[in-house]
């Protein structure tokens, strides 16, 4: 099947192989001046189930390589997390990097409809 092996210095150089049969991801997300975070997963629809192979923070001079390679199901690393759809992707709720990303979507959000006149500006 085909697949990845991902490298990162936020994991210390480690190699992980990744993927399923019906394919894998790298996600990557800014978030302003919050930082970065990034995420290597997977869907499989046959089993209604997301997957994660971690990821994390991202600060500069990060820096994550991806080869892309054919695997054999052995060789793939088992996922860190998984989820079934309408089940909340298993994180920790009390994690403040969580809740800075909440408040600024908030706050994003709160701006673009106090700017389009939907809510009221306090």
């Amino acid at each position: 099947m085909k697949g990845m092996i991902v490298r990162s210095t936020t994991w210390n150089g480690k190699a992980l192989r990744i993927g399923t049969p019906d394919g894998c991801s790298v996600c990557v997300e800014f978030f302003g001046g919050l930082g970065a975070t990034w995420n290597p997963g997977a869907y499989s629809p046959a089993a209604h189930k997301s997957m994660s192979w971690g990821g994390g923070e991202l600060k500069v001079g990060d820096e994550v390589e991806l080869e892309l390679a054919e695997l054999d199901e052995a060789d793939v690393a088992p996922p860190i997390e998984t989820s079934r759809d309408g089940e909340p992707p298993p994180i920790a709720i009390d994690d403040p990097n969580v809740w800075m990303h909440k408040l600024y979507d908030y706050m994003r959000y709160k701006k673009i409809l106090e700017d389009e006149g939907v809510i009221e500006k306090e």
